[in-house]
């Protein structure tokens, strides 16, 4: 149990200083409640590195959909709320999402609802999650709302898998399209040259390969550094 070290004052406004044990930060300050003292600060002794950095690390939506469904029977079956996620917590493989968990039952034992806790991890739980459990835990449905995120999220994760599969052809046509003209840009149309630059000096080179010509000149001589604008373009992008 850790202790909390307090700086606090008493009903005639003496200040008094101190220390205890307490499961939570809420639990010290009833304590200190029942010995009518109001905290001015409180701070816990225990010096050890917080489970979870909170922003950092995604979770696969399966996985996520798969916690909302456990976490729905769970509670359905009678099981409360803070003992459910210690239970998921517990058994779960992921770091992130056990880490999320671990921070989410820590503000759950201070009082905070568990859409608030969600929404301390947007890397993990999605908005719609965070809103709708909220409503949930307002309206009392918390489970039928919990249920309701995990057919969505598996149905979300199947609908950008399909997409995502659907696009690949067209993608690696693309980017092979893209090579071959590059390599007969830079290496090819220069060979003739010769026979351009005669045809052009007669006029009877066509715009068309006019700027064919230059497009290939510019890919000659600034190839690397449209590259290079590409790959950071994509960078800043991402």
């Amino acid at each position: 149990m850790p202790e909390f070290s307090y700086t606090a004052r008493d009903a005639s406004g003496k200040q008094i200083t101190g220390s205890l044990n307490a499961g939570s930060e809420r639990d010290a300050v009833n304590m200190l409640s029942v010995q009518n003292l109001f905290p001015v600060t409180l701070s816990s002794d225990e010096k050890k590195e917080p489970a979870f950095k909170l922003g950092s690390g995604r979770v696969k939506p399966a996985v996520i959909a798969v916690f909302y469904d456990q976490l729905s029977s769970l509670m359905a079956n009678g099981v409360p709320l803070l003992r459910s996620l210690n239970i998921l917590r517990d058994q779960a493989s992921n770091p992130n999402l056990k880490g999320a968990l671990t921070d989410i039952i820590a503000r759950v034992e201070d009082g905070d609802t568990l859409a608030d806790g969600f929404a301390r991890h947007p890397k993990v739980f999605s908005e719609i999650a965070v809103n709708m459990s909220r409503a949930g835990g307002e309206g009392g449905f918390l489970e039928d709302v919990l249920k309701r995120v995990a057919v969505f999220t598996e149905q979300q994760d199947e609908m950008k898998s399909r997409t995502v599969g659907a696009l690949i052809y067209p993608a690696v046509l693309a980017s092979i399209g893209t090579i071959v003209v590059t390599v007969l840009m830079v290496f090819f149309v220069p060979k003739f040259g010769t026979l351009f630059d005669s045809l052009k000096a007669n006029g009877e080179l066509p715009w068309a390969t006019e700027w064919l010509l230059s497009f290939s000149n510019g890919l000659q001589k600034y190839g690397i550094l449209i590259v290079l604008f590409l790959a950071a373009l994509y960078a800043v992008m991402r």
